[in-house]
C-alpha cells in the first residue's frame, strides 16, 4: 500500500487592532487621576470613578476575548479530527508490544532457571551460608549474556563471598575471644572490689577500735613470733583500757556543735560590728549635715527674731544665743532681750504681756524662715495690752501676703486688722448663730 502523508494547509491571516489610537486615548483618559487625593467627604465620587474605570477595563478585555475566540475557531474544528487519526495507531502498537513483552518474560524466566541451576551446582551444601540473593546480579538476565559468562561471573562472585564469609568467621572468633577476656576482666574486677572492700573494713576497724590511721598502724606494726603471746598482750591492753573508765563518746559531736555555734556567733558579731561602723559613719555624716542645716536655720531665725522683736516692741534689741557653740545639736538656747528703755538680765523680770510678745516674736521669726500656707492662732495676744495688740495686728497684716492666718481672739485691735470676721452668738438659749462680717465690703450677714 502506497504511503499517504497528511498535508496540512493553513491560510495566512492577520489580526490587527488600532493599538496606538486606543493607547493614546487611555493615557489621556487616565491623566486626570494623576496625583488624585480623595477624602472622607469625596468618598461617593471616588466610588463612582472606580466603577467607571472598571467598566472601561472590562469592555476592553471582553473585546480581546471575543477576538481570540473568533481567530481560534478554525483550530478548534481541526484538532479533534487530527487526534482521531493519531489514535488509529494505538491498537496495533498495543498488540505487538504485549507479544514482545511476553517473549521477553519467557526468556528472563529461562535465564533465571539457568542461573539457579549454575548456583546449585557451584554452591552445593553452602546454600544456607551463601544464599542466591547475595551473589545474584540482574545484568545476567540480559539476552546477550551467555551461559559461559554467567558461570564465570557466578564463580567470581562466589569466591568473593566465600572470602567474605571466612573473614566474618574469623571476626566472630575474635569477638568470642574478646567476650571471654571481658568475662575474665569482670571476674578480676569483682576480686579487686572485694579486696578494696576488705581493705576499707580493716581501715574502719583500726579507727573504730584503736583510733589509728593507716600510717599510724604501719608505724606501730612490729614482728611477732607467737600469735598466742600477741593475743595475750592485746587482751592485757584492752583490760587496761577498760580500767580507765567510760569515755564520753559524744564529746566529739558536742565539740562540733559548740564549734559550729561559736563560728556562727563570731560571724554575727562581725556583721554587727560592720553594721555598727556603717551606722556610725552614717550618723557622723547626718550629724554634720544636721549641724550645718541647724546653724544656717538658727542664723536666719536669729536675724528674723531681732527684726520682728524691734517691730513688735517699737524698738529695743533681741537675740538667740547658743549655750555651747561646739555642740549645737545638744546644747540649750538662751534668749536675750532689751525692750526700749529697759535693761533686762532675766526673762522673769518681764511682764506677762512682754513675755508673750517675746514668744510671738520667736514664732514669727521661725515662720519667716519657712512660711506655711496657713496658720491658726488661738488667743495668742490675750496677755498683750492695747498698744501691743495694735502692733501685733499690724504686723500680722503685713505678713499675711505669704500665709493665711486664722485667728481666734477676743481683742478688738486684732479684729480690726482682719479681712473677714466670724462670730458665734447665742441670742436664744441653746441656739447658736454664726455671724459673718466682711470688713472689706462692710457687709454683715447672719447665717445659720
Amino acid at each position: 500500500m502506497e504511503e499517504v502523508r497528511a498535508v496540512i494547509v493553513q491560510q495566512e491571516g492577520t489580526v490587527s487592532c488600532n493599538f496606538e489610537e486606543v493607547e493614546g486615548y487611555i493615557k489621556e483618559r487616565l491623566k486626570e487621576y494623576d496625583g488624585a487625593i480623595f477624602t472622607e467627604e469625596s468618598k461617593g465620587y471616588a466610588k463612582k470613578e472606580l466603577a467607571k474605570l472598571r467598566a472601561e477595563k472590562k469592555e476592553l478585555n471582553d473585546n480581546l476575548r471575543d477576538a481570540k475566540k473568533k481567530y481560534m475557531a478554525p483550530w478548534d474544528a481541526f484538532e479533534p479530527k487530527a487526534k482521531e487519526l493519531i489514535n488509529l495507531f494505538d491498537e496495533p502498537i498495543t498488540l505487538i508490544d504485549g507479544q514482545v513483552k511476553a517473549f521477553e518474560e519467557d526468556r528472563i524466566a529461562q535465564k533465571k532457571a539457568l542461573i539457579e541451576a549454575i548456583y546449585t551446582e557451584l554452591v552445593g551444601d553452602l546454600t544456607d551460608i551463601i544464599p542466591l540473593e547475595r551473589i545474584y546480579n540482574p545484568k545476567w538476565e540480559n539476552a546477550t549474556m551467555k551461559e559461559k559468562a554467567i558461570r564465570e561471573a557466578t564463580e567470581q562472585r562466589l569466591e568473593r563471598q566465600q572470602a567474605e564469609t571466612a573473614a566474618l568467621s574469623r571476626a566472630r572468633t575474635s569477638s568470642d575471644s574478646r567476650e571471654e577476656m571481658g568475662r575474665e576482666m569482670a571476674r578480676l574486677a569483682e576480686r579487686k572490689a572485694a579486696a578494696e572492700s576488705e581493705y576499707d573494713q580493716t581501715v574502719a576497724k583500726l579507727w573504730d577500735e584503736y583510733q589509728l590511721s593507716v600510717s599510724q598502724a604501719e608505724n606501730l606494726c612490729v614482728e611477732f613470733e607467737s600469735l598466742t603471746a600477741l593475743r595475750a598482750q592485746v587482751a592485757d591492753l584492752r583490760g587496761k583500757i577498760r580500767a580507765l573508765g567510760s569515755v564520753n563518746v559524744s564529746a566529739i559531736e558536742e565539740y562540733k556543735e559548740v564549734k559550729a555555734r561559736y563560728d556562727a556567733l563570731i560571724h554575727q558579731v562581725t556583721d554587727v560590728e560592720e553594721s555598727r561602723n556603717e551606722l556610725t559613719r552614717m550618723i557622723s555624716k547626718l550629724s554634720a549635715q544636721m549641724r550645718e542645716i541647724f546653724s544656717d536655720s538658727f542664723r536666719a531665725i536669729n536675724e528674723n527674731f531681732g527684726r520682728v522683736f524691734t517691730e513688735l516692741f517699737g524698738g529695743g534689741e533681741a537675740s538667740l544665743v547658743l549655750e555651747d557653740e561646739s555642740d549645737v545639736l545638744s546644747c540649750g538656747i538662751g534668749i536675750r532681750v532689751a525692750p526700749p528703755g529697759k535693761v533686762i538680765k532675766n526673762l522673769e523680770a518681764l511682764s506677762g504681756g512682754e513675755q508673750a510678745l517675746v514668744a510671738i516674736s520667736i514664732y514669727f521669726a521661725i515662720l519667716a524662715v519657712n512660711p506655711a500656707p496657713f496658720c491658726i492662732l488661738d488667743e495668742i495676744e490675750a496677755a498683750l495690752d492695747d498698744a501691743n495688740v495694735v502692733r501685733f495686728a499690724q504686723y500680722l497684716r503685713r505678713v499675711s501676703d505669704k500665709t493665711q492666718f486664722i485667728v481666734i481672739t477676743h481683742r478688738r485691735g486684732t479684729m480690726e486688722a482682719a479681712n473677714v470676721l466670724y462670730g458665734v452668738t447665742m441670742q436664744e438659749d441653746g441656739v447658736s448663730k454664726l455671724l459673718k462680717l466682711d470688713l472689706e465690703q462692710v457687709d454683715a450677714t447672719l447665717v445659720s
